[in-house]
């Protein structure tokens, strides 16, 4: 059995509710903050009590605080939190103890280094989020001791909940964007398939475009430091069949794999790349994108 401790503050106390129930599982037990700390006792007493209850300690942090740091307005999390972090931090060691962040927060320089796993990217006091995929995700390879970037990050959850069913059939206009940003070094996974012409993605470059309407054979990449590589022979893909691409941006290199294949290789400037990834159709193709997976290199 597996005892955490969860802390966070009092706005945040729906959320993190709502973060025990998505995270709930037979061989955990979790002690809230609000069901350990005694009326009376110092902080510092009740931490010291319940360090020597729990194998590890999570932390939410959401901006409940305003302050002016170097002339500019910030948010920052619950002092009493970021204090809990330093004492479980040094209680249990540095793979026991991790943030969920919830909302625009601004934190330290220092606390880069430490455990951080996605909650969300909004926050609204006394309104709980729902846990998702990505979230219970890395919760558990927190708990089984992995890295929180290990290759079966998943972002297709997060975009499927803005389409009608599953796969996702994109058409139009459509994009399926993921809703955070990336820097290198990243490996993306693509498994999707085009009706015709056009399947196109974003990320290190504004499109490169496999099966181009004007001439499918021909690989291009518009847009980026890449910008204007046309590759002859290097553009085609099957119709109707899902194809698996992997794209490879490091901080001065990119590579492009169709099934294995090495499609496109470039080295240049990357390293001030941080876009989300999109794959999307044009001029009349239908796009089906069935996995998307996206994980950094270290």
């Amino acid at each position: 059995m597996t005892t955490i401790f969860i802390g966070s503050s009092t706005s945040a106390k729906s959320q993190a509710k709502s973060l025990i129930v998505g995270c709930a599982s037979p061989d955990i037990k979790f002690l809230p903050w609000w069901e350990q700390f005694t009326a009376g006792r110092t902080l510092l007493q009740e931490l010291s009590r319940i360090r020597n209850t729990v194998n590890k300690a999570l932390l939410v942090l959401t901006p409940d605080l305003e302050t002016t740091i170097k002339k500019s307005s910030r948010h920052i999390p619950n002092l009493n939190v970021l204090f809990e972090f330093g004492y479980f931090y040094s209680a249990l060691g540095e793979q026991n103890v991790a943030i969920v962040k919830y909302g625009e927060i601004y934190l330290p320089s220092d606390l880069d280094g430490y455990i951080h796993i996605f909650g969300s990217s909004g926050f609204r006091r006394g309104v709980a989020t729902k846990t998702g995929q990505r979230t219970k995700a890395e919760f558990q390879r927190w708990l089984k001791g992995t890295s929180i970037d290990a290759p079966d990050d998943e972002y297709l959850w997060d975009l499927t909940r803005n389409f009608d069913g599953f796969p996702i059939v994109l058409y139009g206009d459509i994009k399926a964007t993921t809703k955070v940003s990336f820097q290198p070094p990243i490996e993306i996974l693509i498994e999707a398939k085009t009706d015709s012409t056009n399947l196109r993605m974003s990320y290190a470059a504004d499109e490169v475009i496999f099966n181009w309407e004007v001439d499918q054979s021909q690989l291009r990449v518009d847009g980026g430091p890449a910008h204007g590589a046309y590759l002859a022979d290097l553009g085609r893909i099957p119709k109707n069949k899902f194809v698996t691409i992997r794209w490879v941006v490091e901080k001065d290199r990119q590579r492009i794999y169709v099934d294995g294949e090495l499609r496109f290789d470039h080295s240049g400037d990357y390293s001030k790349i941080d876009n989300p990834v999109s794959i999307f159709p044009a001029h009349g193709s239908v796009v089906t994108l069935k996995s998307l997976k996206i994980r950094k290199l270290r």
